[in-house]
């Protein structure tokens, strides 16, 4: 019975038999392949992955709109759309809204924090301390917040150190323009009214000082008003009637926002310059 010879003894025999040039130019096009096979399947193994849907934490302030397409928050998704990334596709919102609770943010916070979100965006200074209390890790992103290093959020608007970043307003330093606009409007003006929710709130201190410094400057006396929770407005509103004030500044809070119509509606009723 004649012997066969296996495929790889076959193989050898064929290269030892070839000439020394056919042998390079194999030697040459066996190593291209494996060099291109070794560059090639590191991309296709990442073309294989699923992509990568970001998941995005949003504390807002308030109550859930109707449609958060037609709501100012709506402009987040609108300004990806313009950039290229399409919600559903490149990335989820996770909403947590506060329906004007100032604990709110601290439980919506530890929510996201749970959910493993990629990072967390957040207005006031009240939802940025609340996300910088739940992680140290998660990239926080401040919108419209006053005055964060004043707040302790940040050690710097330029170095902002940690894990927050974003933006800043001015309303910090705009709100002591206040007494002196209402004094314009009202040359008589002896006092003013100011509506705060926490004295020790993130923001509030800030506020409350630069307003009792320059209504000093001004000589204008000035009244506390406290409301930490939407019950506790009627007793403001009976207060204001009460002492017949005719100018009120209304402090930035989230659940001051929330109730604007409400607290508007009434300073109009009863006439009085309201900020």
């Amino acid at each position: 019975m004649p012997l066969t010879r296996s495929r790889s003894a076959q193989t050898r025999s064929a290269q030892t038999s070839c000439h020394p040039g056919q042998k390079r130019r194999r030697i040459l096009a066996l190593g291209s392949g494996t060099l291109a096979s070794a560059l090639v399947s590191p991309f296709a193994a990442l073309a294989q992955q699923p992509k990568k849907i970001w998941r995005i934490g949003f504390l807002a302030i308030g109550a859930r709109p109707a449609s958060i397409e037609a709501h100012a928050l709506g402009g987040f998704a609108r300004g990806m759309r313009e950039l290229g990334y399409l919600e559903g596709r490149d990335f989820l919102i996770e909403w947590r809204f506060t329906e004007g609770k100032q604990e709110a943010f601290t439980s919506g916070a530890v929510e996201l924090v749970q959910l493993k979100v990629d990072f967390i965006i957040a207005a006031t200074g009240t939802g940025i301390d609340a996300a910088r209390k739940a992680t140290s890790t998660i990239p926080i992103i401040m919108v419209n917040v006053a005055d964060p290093v004043g707040a302790g959020l940040v050690k710097s608007l330029n170095r902002p150190g940690g894990n927050i970043t974003g933006m800043s307003n001015q309303t910090g330093e705009t709100i002591s323009k206040h007494p002196e606009l209402l004094r314009i409007a009202i040359p008589s003006l002896t006092g003013i009214a100011v509506l705060h929710n926490n004295p020790t709130a993130v923001s509030a201190p800030i506020f409350l000082k630069r307003i009792q410094e320059s209504a000093a400057t001004l000589g204008l006396k000035v009244r506390l008003l406290e409301a930490r929770t939407v019950a506790d407005l009627d007793g403001v509103f009976d207060a204001l009637k009460k002492e017949r004030a005719t100018a009120l500044i209304v402090t930035p809070d989230p659940m001051f926002s929330a109730h604007s119509r409400r607290i508007a509606d009434f300073a109009r009723d009863h006439r009085i310059a309201t900020m």
